[in-house]
């Protein structure tokens, strides 16, 4: 079943386990991105592709409709029910997890009325947990305080995936755009500084001062802008999205027989890029 493969595939310790605390926590940030990274566009949507693109052509307001405006659509209409799933499961997920520690949390609170965790701890947490056990009323407003805490931060959860996805999907030549690049120079050792032979104090004091500083300040100036402007255009230059001979070009219905499969494969590659985003997140 699904707790072998994470046992044996994925390699999830404590898969089929029963735990409690920061060790289901961390079993359920390492389930839930598995989960995620497991998601794939349903083979309906791209046995349907091009219909679909057809549909999504045509003219807009601002004119006719290029590919990058197809490619929103198509990657909307394949990529974001598949990925809300996925995302509502996880935060089923998080708030059932930490709905189930109340118990967890009653059991601890039981063993530090005696022994050595008495002196550690402080010994209201024996009092208030005799209280939660004497009062179904006070039991009641308290879980139930701490279930709608739980539902809320569940619900934070879902917006912010659920915030990404959209953006992601509405306008994935942003999410495809390449990142800034490391600077992979600072590693490199730097050179020795070289000391200059000693001079007298009189050469000292007529000797002009060469600029140096300034000259060395000023070099560090240009290669800042330079490297300022390279990255700029980079970032906003085509993010590779779709292939070289679509971008910036009207969509034409007679081209999509031909030009769907490439577009297939960058719909799926972007998904995959996506579901790693989010699995990330």
């Amino acid at each position: 079943g699904y707790a072998a493969y994470l046992r044996n595939e994925v390699k999830i310790p404590g898969a089929d386990v029963p735990l409690n605390g920061g060790a289901a926590w961390q079993r359920l940030l390492a389930e839930v991105e598995v989960a995620m990274r497991l998601a794939h566009p349903p083979p309906e949507e791209l046995a349907n592709i091009m219909v679909a693109a057809v549909r999504a052509g045509g003219t807009g307001v601002h004119g006719h409709t290029r590919w990058e405006d197809v490619s929103s659509k198509l990657m909307l209409s394949i990529a974001f029910d598949p990925l809300l799933r996925r995302i509502r499961y996880i935060a089923a997920r998080v708030i059932w997890v930490l709905q189930n520690q109340k118990a967890a949390v009653s059991e601890w609170m039981s063993v530090l009325s005696e022994g050595p965790a008495a002196r550690i701890y402080s010994p209201l947490f024996a009092q208030h947990l005799t209280v939660l056990r004497a009062s179904p009323i006070v039991r009641e407003l308290v879980f139930g305080a701490y279930d709608e805490a739980v539902a809320f931060v569940g619900e934070q959860v879902l917006k912010n995936l659920a915030g990404t996805l959209t953006a992601a999907c509405i306008n994935p030549e942003i999410m495809l755009r390449p990142r800034t690049q490391p600077d992979l120079e600072s590693s490199k050792p730097k050179a020795a500084p070289q000391i200059a032979p000693e001079m007298p104090a009189s050469a000292e004091k007529t000797t002009p001062s060469s600029g140096s500083g300034s000259s060395g300040k000023s070099t560090r100036f240009k290669e800042a802008r330079l490297r300022v402007a390279a990255e700029m255009t980079r970032r906003s230059g085509p993010s590779g999205g779709l292939p070289k001979n679509l971008r910036d070009r009207i969509f034409d219905p007679k081209e999509a027989a031909q030009t769907m499969p490439l577009v297939s494969m960058q719909l799926q590659r972007a998904f995959g890029v996506l579901s790693d985003i989010l699995a990330n997140q």
